[in-house]
């Protein structure tokens, strides 16, 4: 069963980073995710069926820039950075 956290993983891989690297960015932006909303936390291990598109797309502009961070902090000169952007 795809969740909720390996669909937006599977974009960051898709956009290149290693699976390592990406586990490593959902564990930091997950938090702020939960941030966004007040009162509310997204239970990440739901399926991925459990909200419509829009929402992820909402979601991964958070995970994105906390991508970016990351690759600023641990890989600057990696090839997929421009993907980040």
């Amino acid at each position: 069963m795809k969740t909720i956290k390996s669909k937006l993983q599977d974009k960051l891989t898709g956009m290149g980073m290693f699976e390592s690297q990406a586990k490593q960015v959902m564990d930091l932006a997950i938090p702020k995710m939960n941030d966004i909303v007040d009162d509310y936390n997204i239970d990440f291990n739901d399926p991925s069926d459990t909200y419509p598109e829009a929402i992820y797309s909402v979601l991964f502009m958070t995970v994105k820039i906390t991508a970016l961070e990351w690759i600023e902090e641990n890989a600057p000169m990696a090839w997929f950075k421009p993907m980040f952007v």
